[in-house]
């Protein structure tokens, strides 16, 4: 698209005067004579070197041409001399040159003499007749009753706005006329003026013969136009014929008041008295009167209301009589301190008009602004480096700041300082951060000499302050910290929630925290308060002995459990990798230590097999490590365990449950062996991980140790501590916490465990070889007498076992007594195939499903190579194959529930 407007694509347009010029363009000289003039070294380029001639059209009635050679531009004005003339007062001659203005004044006072006959001009030279005379004189008025009046000497004369009273030509009357200038005139009464009615309405009858003849009345209406009412629609007076001037108007008008919220009815004698308004709408009245109303609109500040009475802008958006202009001083304060003085307005103040008259100087003092420095200047930027001295002391040594008004910036020379706690010394701290803060806990005594501050180190006092007097001696007083007790109720295992109260008893009341309550199997479970301690008796005789009832699914799910626990299978659900049974702690120990959890597994087995419920086994004296996994591992046992006595001489007691059973897969199973990865067994078959097995324990004892203990942990201390901490062996150790205060260090060799020895700072953490120096000979069991169960001794020598000497020599869980077994069987079974199963392990499998007989459920086992019965039919075995031996045979099992017939 072209930029060239549509009309200049016809012609060519000049790039320096923008003309448009139809046609090729033609060169020219500059004046216009001779086309593309030839270039002549000492002419002008583009100059035809020939006179100008060019007219001189700027300058008027000269008719000489330019007489300069051929040139660009304007041509200079004439310079020829023109005729002599004379100024306007014709004192003084001038030489013009030619197309000069003849008007010229010669800047003298004019004194031509004035129209008075008196003065002299007093103006400069000026063209046209001089102006009147303005000389102050006193003088009298026209009629000469007012005498010395001020006037100017060019004016006609004063009028003193009396009657005239001068006698008339008739010699009878005088002149009614306001003071006037000239003759009175004739008197108005005379016989060939006066032909009518004083109301102009009646020729008269007689002619008159003199002036002093009265002037008959018509006797009809006057009706003469008054002076009020409007131009449509004026006033007449309404009086008879009459002499003299017409009496007042008194007809009545309505008059609306000034905000034309208010009208009235009045005569309109008494209308015209009123002040008038241009913005009065009243057609027969001329004045407004003023209401009460008192205007509530805002100024045009918008920041004042009117307050007028009766405003004329209060009905009408504009301000056309400008009673809203708010006439109070702004009076706010501006940037520079001084206040606005200009009349309140809408937006920004305007600049302060105030100047200052001294020198504005750069802090430093080497950059200076002189006056007159208007009020509010910033001082000026200087460029030169800050001379200010810090009170620290320190000097900025990578990068020096300007000069500038106020404070340097913050010193951020590094420097060490105490923490705001007193707790350490911090290293590279900024100078100018006056508080530190280490991170740690405050741990200060607080008032009540029972708790410490739980904040963060941090300045000042210790929050909450002494407010209550808790208790009082001798020589002190005690005063409640405000924090939560926190001591362990006597009536429960929760915390009293009281507020801090040294030196007094918690207070006995109900404890209403929420607990669990479960049912005997541990399958349901349902939130309640605690409900201890207080007039709790009355409620509950013993909260925590409350259970819930177990119920069908419960029944269910127990016999479950027997069964897959039997079999070494997982109840009906996939089992996962033999790896994620356990807990990370657990592995963990069971790869450093596998010495101590094959015969800590060992010892829960035959405890798990042979113990009655209710049974208890004291283990020996441990650390906080050991007691750690017996308590874990424990756990899936269902075992429950209690540790007693103090450190150094702390050990554990493990009591058997009526669920305690051996875990499908053993801890031990769950970490590779020198032969290769681990291969989980089934409870109850044997292991070599036993205590017969000797060879394994000895040359596990006798690997070097490559375990590291860190204790004496802070609760502060996190693994990234750690990490720091052991920063040298990244990628050749495992971390392990045992609690907040004790964890384990996994190397992969005992040579880097011996570099880590020598390198590590002891100073920073507490650290330790940690050993398997556990006497497993001093392992006890105490048995528990039962009413259901008749205990023996078994061989081990100390574990008390239950009167089912089969199912613990099989390694299956003992049987309970859930009810009594019951002979009639039920109309219809439910078969189950099971795989094929060696001989020895008949007795195992009938023992096991004897504990499940009760009055509620029978069980019908029908080996393989036996006939079958008809009420049981034998499904085929899925996982019979011909490879067995021929020891082997399949099985199935038929259960029958006799509540609700399920199975």
């Amino acid at each position: 698209m072209s930029l060239i407007p549509q009309k200049d694509k016809e012609g060519w347009r000049c790039p320096g005067c923008q003309h448009v010029y139809k046609g090729a363009p033609q060169c020219m000289c500059f004046c216009g004579k001779t086309p593309r003039p030839e270039f002549q070294p000492y002419f002008i380029p583009h100059s035809c070197g020939e006179p100008c001639l060019k007219p001189r059209t700027a300058q008027k009635g000269c008719t000489h041409p330019c007489p300069l050679l051929c040139h660009p531009g304007p041509c200079p004005p004439c310079a020829i001399p023109g005729p002599l003339i004379m100024c306007h007062c014709k004192k003084q001659h001038f030489r013009l040159t030619c197309g000069d203005d003849p008007e010229r004044s010669c800047g003298q006072t004019c004194g031509s003499a004035l129209a008075c006959g008196k003065h002299d001009c007093p103006e400069v030279c000026h063209p046209g007749p001089c102006p009147s005379c303005k000389q102050p004189i006193t003088t009298n008025c026209f009629c000469g009753k007012a005498k010395d009046v001020p006037a100017l000497c060019g004016d006609k004369g004063p009028s003193c706005g009396q009657v005239c009273g001068a006698k008339l030509s008739c010699g009878n009357h005088t002149c009614e006329r306001i003071c006037h200038e000239g003759e009175c005139g004739e008197c108005p009464l005379s016989p060939h003026l006066a032909v009518t009615c004083p109301c102009s309405r009646s020729v008269l009858a007689a002619p008159r013969k003199t002036c002093l003849d009265p002037v008959p009345l018509c006797g009809g209406v006057c009706g003469k136009q008054l002076a009020c009412g409007n131009h449509s629609s004026p006033h007449h007076c309404a009086s008879l014929c009459h002499y003299g001037p017409c009496p007042p108007c008194t007809i009545e008008v309505t008059v609306r008041c000034r905000c034309k919220s208010t009208s009235t009815v009045m005569p309109c004698c008494n209308a015209q008295q009123l002040p008038s308004s241009s913005s009065s709408s009243s057609s027969d009245a001329k004045g407004v009167f003023t209401c009460n109303t008192v205007c509530r609109k805002q100024r045009g500040c918008g920041r004042h209301q009117c307050g007028n009475k009766c405003c004329p802008s209060m009905s009408t958006h504009a301000d056309p009589s400008g009673a809203h202009i708010c006439t109070n001083i702004c009076n706010r304060i501006l940037k520079c301190g001084h206040a606005c003085g200009t009349l309140c307005h809408k937006g920004k103040c305007p600049p302060c008009p105030n100047v200052s008259f001294d020198e504005l100087a750069c802090p430093c003092g080497r950059t200076v602004i002189f006056p007159p420095v208007a009020c509010g200047t910033a001082p000026p930027v200087c460029s030169h480096p800050c001379n200010k001295v810090r009170e620290c002391g320190h000097e900025e040594v990578w990068s020096k700041h300007t000069c500038h008004s106020g404070p340097c910036p913050p010193c951020v020379t590094l420097v060490s300082r105490w923490c705001m706690g007193g707790h350490e010394i911090r290293r590279s701290v900024r100078c100018s951060q006056a508080e530190v803060s280490c991170g740690k806990v405050c741990g200060k005594q607080l008032c009540c000499m029972m708790h410490t501050c739980p904040r963060l180190c941090h300045s000042g006092a210790c929050v909450p302050s002494p407010s209550v007097a808790s208790a009082t001696g001798k020589d002190y007083v005690v005063y409640s910290c405000g924090l939560p007790c926190g001591q362990r109720l006597p009536t429960c295992e929760h915390l009293c929630p009281a507020s801090c109260h040294p030196g007094k008893l918690c207070p006995d009341v109900v404890c209403h925290q929420m607990v669990k309550i479960y049912c005997p199997c541990k399958r349901k479970s349902e939130p309640a308060e605690c409900l201890s301690g207080g007039d709790s008796a009355s409620i509950i005789p013993d909260p925590r002995l409350r259970t819930l009832e177990c119920d069908d699914q419960c029944d269910v799910e127990r016999r479950r459990r027997m069964l897959a626990e039997a079999f070494g299978v997982s109840d009906g659900m996939p089992r996962p990798a033999a790896a994620k049974a356990y807990s990370d702690l657990l592995v963990n120990l069971a790869q450093a230590h596998p010495s101590t959890v094959r015969k800590l597994e060992a010892m829960l087995g035959e405890f798990a097999r042979s113990g009655a419920p209710g049974g208890k086994l004291s283990l020996p004296v441990m650390d906080k490590v050991q007691r750690q996994l017996v308590h874990e591992l424990s756990k899936y046992y269902h075992m429950e365990t209690v540790s007693v006595d103090k450190p150094p001489q702390r050990s554990v007691i493990v009591t058997k449950t009526k669920e305690s059973r051996e875990p499908v897969i053993l801890l031990s199973d769950c970490i590779p062996r020198a032969g290769g990865a681990a291969q989980p067994h089934s409870a109850g078959q044997p292991s070599s991980t036993g205590p017969a097995s000797s060879t394994s324990t000895s040359s596990s004892a006798s690997t070097p140790p490559n375990t590291l203990l860190i204790y004496g942990l802070t609760a502060d201390t996190k693994t990234p501590d750690l990490v720091t901490f052991l920063h040298q062996f990244e990628g050749s150790y495992r971390l392990q916490w045992v609690d907040d205060e004790h964890c384990l260090v996994f190397f992969s060799d005992p040579i880097t465990m011996r570099v880590a020895l020598s390198v590590l700072n002891p100073d920073k953490f507490k650290f330790k070889v940690y050993r398997e120096d556990l006497d497993w000979q001093r392992t006890t069991s105490t048995p528990t007498t039962s009413s259901s169960s008749s205990s023996s001794s078994s061989s081990s020598g100390g574990v008390w076992v239950s009167k089912s000497a089969a199912a613990a020599a099989a390694g299956l869980p003992a049987p309970t007594a859930w009810g009594s077994p019951s002979k009639a069987k039920p109309p219809t079974a439910r078969p189950v195939a099971l795989p094929s199963l060696a001989e020895p392990s008949r007795p195992r499998l009938r023992n096991a499903f004897s504990a499940l007989e009760d009055s509620s459920n029978e069980v019908d086992l029908a080996w393989g190579d036996d006939p079958v019965s008809p009420a049981a039919p034998v499904a085929p075995s899925s996982s019979s194959s011909s490879s067995s031996s021929s020891s082997s045979s399949s099985v199935t099992v038929s259960l029958s529930h006799n509540k609700k017939g399920d199975s």
